[in-house]
């Protein structure tokens, strides 16, 4: 038998703050709000939102897509387009 996974309040915390981010940036057309496409090395999250702007991780959505195994055929066809095997790409 597997128990629930205890966790800690800033792992919550953590998560509350990425679902809020996901949700601004879901309706960040209706509201107007800028989009700021960033990475995660060395990123300036803070800074960019100092500018009222919405950060968005292209390699985060990438790996969620990979996990949930969204993104196979894409990249199948992005390699047969002769786009690098390389994982960065």
């Amino acid at each position: 038998m597997s128990q629930e996974a205890q966790k800690e309040k800033s792992m919550i915390l953590q998560k509350e703050m990425i679902e809020g981010l996901f949700n601004d940036l879901a309706n960040a057309k209706e509201t107007g709000k800028k989009v700021c496409y960033t990475f995660v090395p060395g990123n300036l999250s803070e800074l960019i939102r100092t500018f009222d702007m919405l950060p968005v991780y292209p390699e985060i959505n990438a790996l969620q897509s990979a996990m949930r195994k969204k993104s196979a055929g894409y990249i199948k066809e992005a390699e047969k387009n002769a786009h690098s095997e390389d994982v960065c790409t």
